[in-house]
């Protein structure tokens, strides 16, 4: 199905400067419509797509309409208008032997574009899509000068969101955190923030999975570890199972090199 999208695509590439020639031969074709059916000066016009009748040739200058669907860059499709100048009842449609050939172009080209942009559109949630979801923190383990320790300390709780558009939320808390003398979130001791930030991180921003690479890239946009703002976190992915994400963190935001385990949150 890519393959005919991509052909299809190369078409429409070129097809516009085959509907600018033809709408030019067009504009002289049917300046002799009426004389070519035997119009006189003494019938009226019908118009057959939309039943607009067009006065006789006192009336003047006439719109000429060829519905000549042109595909824009954007998408949609639109319509040709040309202006002829002189006296006469024009036509506003293409023949019937050339208006089914032009349709088909139009919607050849139109399905092209829809099924590009289709694929484009579900080409992250299809490649995310074994690690979408929402996980519960299992484990996250640090190794630091030979020694490997729980990151956040026990009882610690985390949970992460990859939605199937690439977006994610992580947040992480430990346990046993101290309250605020103050209490006020903005008044702690440096003793107490301290206990905080080492026991805490939130990140939010996108993702991209890729299982044949094994790696999660987190697109980070802000963190609680301000350093990882605007940057790329590359995780290394041990497992990628229905029911466990597992990664590695080569260099975890507390130093060292972090392993961290999730569980499908149920």
């Amino acid at each position: 199905m890519f393959e005919e999208a991509l052909a299809l695509s190369r078409q429409m590439q070129t097809a516009p400067d085959a509907v600018e020639q033809r709408d030019a031969e067009l504009a002289f074709e049917l300046d002799d419509l009426p004389r070519e059916r035997g119009l006189t000066d003494q019938n009226a016009l019908r118009s057959p797509r939309h039943g607009a009748a067009f006065g006789n040739r006192d009336e003047g200058p006439q719109m000429l309409e060829v519905h000549a669907g042109c595909l824009c860059q954007c998408g949609m499709i639109g319509q040709t208008n040309y202006a002829l100048d002189g006296g006469g009842p024009r036509a506003d449609s293409l023949s019937q032997s050339e208006e089914p050939a032009m349709n088909r172009a139009i919607i050849r080209r139109g399905r092209a574009a829809l099924l590009l942009a289709a694929i484009l559109a579900t080409s992250a949630s299809a490649q995310n899509g074994s690690v979408v979801g929402m996980w519960s923190l299992a484990s996250s383990v640090v190794e630091k000068d030979g020694t490997r320790t729980d990151q956040f300390g026990s009882g610690v709780k985390g949970m992460m969101s990859l939605d199937p558009g690439g977006r994610f939320m992580l947040t992480i808390i430990g346990s046993d955190l101290p309250r605020f003398a103050s209490g006020n979130r903005a008044g702690g001791t440096a003793e107490e923030n301290k206990a905080v930030m080492s026991k805490s991180i939130a990140m939010i921003g996108t993702y991209v999975f890729n299982p044949e690479a094994k790696t999660l890239i987190f697109k980070t946009e802000r963190a609680s570890f301000p350093n990882w703002d605007g940057t790329e976190q590359k995780r290394l992915v041990v497992t990628a199972s229905g029911q466990e994400l597992k990664y590695i963190t080569p260099t975890a935001s507390s130093g060292g090199v972090g392993t961290v385990t999730w569980k499908r949150a149920e």
